[in-house]
């Protein structure tokens, strides 16, 4: 075992260490049949008292013969109302906890008999300190992701339900946000409205023309400074971000508009949406991050608030490069998680490659391959333990390290090693297993074929979620032949093919 120990060694790979695309398990039970069109929210912050006061008015579209629906959503302290907007009548309803019960999951089951089939629900509700916040377990690093918090220096969601959704995910939204004098709120989309209202607030309203993908709209609130510029006289850039950290927001954006943004457009196309916002967070512990339509999401500890210093091979400008990607890569052309993770590692390395050290792709090779032998051994272990009848403290025992060193890779043990498409797969090993079949298909292909290739991944917009097919076929129209068997090895047997 002592070969194998490299596994206890932490992990520094920019984009497993944050939760950009870790899937939120389920988006709610749905029935088919069931369609949220759009979602109205108006949020009031009151930071001094720790409170949300929220409504949100969904605008469904629903089979007759739905009497019922569950829709996922962060359990508020106080609901004041369900109830159909149209008539004003009240609506019965449940809120149950559901499974993953450190993401603050719960379902709320109202009952629409007597409704209409286009109809527009209404709530009424309430968050405090204790109420608006969740944590997760990043399997990665083993480390806790804060999703969400309400404190009296800052407000910010990255990952809570804080309105209620669905796998019919809304086709649209708008979130109007008060907040105090001197406070700003941010969310994703366009901002249609900023307006001093009478009595000293401030109201901030987002127009957002497209669903919120896997996770749900973002939201931050507190006293940002901003830093701005018209990147190429086309794209708004705004980073939000406290007084101290300004200079941090500048060093970003010279970094995003001189370096970034030309390299991610050179490899993927211009810059698919209307704007980009860059957010910094401050959770109480632990680290957030974020890449949604529009916005990315960076915690002040470790991810923000920290000097790049013209090294762009460090942490904060990889994390950076990884999440913009992601604007093209998931946002734009919707891939399996699997894919997307895997592309925006290879892409992040690309961009060291370019700037840093042309011979650290090769380096970064040799580090997946060793990385992904030794979790996949670690994994198979564990699974032989727990064959064999073992908890995880007599499995921690028989390795001789803590409990805590192998907490998070225990519920994968069930399974062991398993293909890259297998949902069953240890997360941050589509990363780096990924990353290798990415470069793989490049060496086969050689720079010219696949990089026309990579680019061809982008030139159209889809609504649906990609397959692999689609992703296979981009590359066969520059190599003129089948990839099928390259395919097969590297997406849907397990180990690493030579090539």
């Amino acid at each position: 075992m002592d070969a194998k120990r490299n596994w206890a060694v932490a992990v520094v790979i920019a984009c497993m260490m944050i939760s950009c695309l870790l899937p939120v398990s389920g988006c709610g039970k749905s029935e088919a049949g069931l369609q949220i069109e759009s979602i109205e929210l108006t949020i009031e912050a009151d930071p001094e008292n720790e409170l949300l006061d929220m409504s949100a008015y969904l605008h469904i579209r629903r089979d007759g013969n739905i009497a019922r629906h569950s829709f996922r959503f962060l359990k508020p302290s106080e609901i004041t109302r369900v109830y159909e907007v149209g008539s004003g009548r009240e609506l019965p309803y449940e809120i149950d906890q559901g499974p993953q019960v450190g993401q603050g999951v719960y379902y709320l089951s109202v009952d629409f008999s007597g409704c209409g089939e286009d109809l527009v629900v209404g709530l009424d509700y309430q968050y405090d300190g204790e109420s608006f916040y969740a944590e997760d377990l990043n399997p990665s690093t083993g480390e806790n992701l804060i999703l969400g918090q309400i404190t009296e220096e800052s407000i910010y969601s990255s990952h809570l339900d804080y309105y209620p959704f669905s796998d019919g995910l809304a086709e649209k939204a708008s979130i109007q946000i008060t907040t105090p004098q001197g406070w700003v709120g941010v969310s994703s989309g366009n901002l249609t409205k900023h307006e001093e209202l009478q009595d000293g607030a401030v109201l901030y309203e987002y127009e957002i023309p497209f669903t919120s993908g896997r996770l749900p709209y973002p939201l931050a609130i507190f006293p940002y400074k901003t830093t701005e510029t018209l990147y190429e006289g086309r794209l708004p850039i705004t980073i939000y971000s406290s007084e101290e950290d300004v200079p941090y927001a500048e060093e970003k954006m010279e970094l995003i508009t001189a370096m970034i943004l030309p390299f991610l457009e050179d490899l993927m196309g211009e810059f698919p949406f209307e704007n980009l916002r860059i957010v910094e967070v401050f959770p109480r512990e632990g680290i957030t991050g974020l890449a949604v339509k529009s916005l990315v999401m960076l915690s002040q500890d470790m991810l923000f608030g920290v000097p790049i210093e013209g090294d762009y091979s460090q942490f904060q400008a990889t994390v950076l490069v990884d999440e913009i990607a992601h604007q093209w890569n998931f946002y734009k052309v919707k891939f399996p998680n699997y894919l997307a993770e895997g592309i925006s590692q290879y892409t992040t390395d690309l961009f060291v490659e370019r700037y840093v050290d042309p011979d650290s792709v090769e380096k970064n090779m040799e580090w997946y391959r060793e990385y992904y032998e030794t979790i996949t051994y670690l994994l198979n272990t564990l699974k032989s333990y727990k064959d064999e009848g073992m908890n995880i403290e007599e499995a921690s025992r028989q390795l001789n390290v803590s409990v805590d060193e192998i907490e998070s890779y225990w519920p994968f043990a069930d399974y062991g090693e398993v293909p890259i498409t297998d949902p069953h797969i240890y997360l941050s090993l589509y990363f780096v297993k990924g990353a290798l079949a990415i470069d793989a298909l490049r060496e086969k292909l050689g720079d010219d074929m696949f990089f026309a290739g990579f680019k061809r991944l982008f030139s159209q917009s889809l609504e649906e979620e990609v397959t692999l097919d689609f992703y296979r076929e981009c590359f066969e129209s520059e190599y003129g032949d089948s990839l099928e068997d390259f395919f097969q090895r590297w997406y849907f047997e397990t180990g690493l093919p030579s090539e």
